[in-house]
């Protein structure tokens, strides 16, 4: 609905990616990551990664405490959404 300009989906997305980017600074400045990963089915979604990274980038030139930090990068994990299943199945076989 978003890419059909519905309003009340882009506000939504918009306070989603907000709520996310914040929790991502937070991160970054309380840990010091050399890299976030995204996983799950949303990382394949590569409008959506360029949408939170930017929504980080706006976040961050905004704030004075963090506008001058180094931030790790934001990247989807390698295994996107396969991860969990995989995970099992690796799972599934140690049991064995």
């Amino acid at each position: 609905m978003a890419d059909k300009k519905d309003k009340l989906a882009l506000e939504s997305l918009d306070f989603f990616y907000t709520a996310l980017a914040k929790g991502i600074i937070n991160l970054m400045v309380a840990l010091d990551p050399e890299i976030v990963l995204i996983g799950g089915g949303i990382s394949a979604n590569s409008q959506f990664m360029e949408g939170l990274q930017a929504k980080i980038a706006d976040l961050k030139s905004r704030n004075s405490d963090v506008r001058d930090l180094t931030f790790a990068e934001v990247k989807p994990a390698k295994l996107r959404n396969d991860a969990g299943i995989i995970g099992a199945v690796y799972r599934a076989i140690q049991a064995n």
